[in-house]
């Protein structure tokens, strides 16, 4: 799932995920920490339209007529599949933030509009990480009956 885009393309959706419907989206407020277990060189909070589909959260500017357009030239979805989602208890500089670290070693911060935007993403996103290790889990078992 991971891969650079064209800031100034925008990605229909539909393509991204094989035409399923979002789980969740939204506004979110993101900071990326680390980007492969090294520190980000940006690490400015920016508001972003989150989408998350299929184990993977989409961020992107905003949302016109179902496409999703890049924050930047360097966005990606994140891939949730193992990684590790909770809330940022420890971050005390905003409230209502939540950490996820992928299997790569990246870290993102996410600060929710409230307390309940921040309840439903923390329940979605922790379902989607569940789903997609019982997916991946599936597969590897088909595999190993080959």
């Amino acid at each position: 799932l991971e891969g650079t885009t064209n800031p100034r393309e925008s990605i229909p959706l539909t393509t991204l995920t094989d035409n399923l419907e979002a789980t969740k989206e939204g506004i979110l407020y993101c900071k990326t920490v680390l980007k492969d277990g090294r520190r980000a060189p940006d690490r400015s909070w920016r508001g972003a339209w989150a989408v998350l589909r299929r184990g993977a959260l989409f961020l992107g500017k905003e949302k016109k007529h179902g496409l999703l357009i890049p924050l930047s030239c360097d966005s990606f979805p994140i891939n949730l599949q193992n990684a590790d989602v909770e809330l940022a208890s420890d971050y005390i500089k905003k409230p209502r933030v939540f950490k996820v670290t992928t299997s790569n070693q990246s870290e993102f911060l996410f600060q929710a509009p409230d307390i309940q935007s921040l309840n439903e993403w923390l329940d979605v996103i922790n379902d989607n990480c569940l789903q997609s290790d019982s997916l991946q889990d599936n597969n590897e078992m088909k595999d190993e009956t080959k």
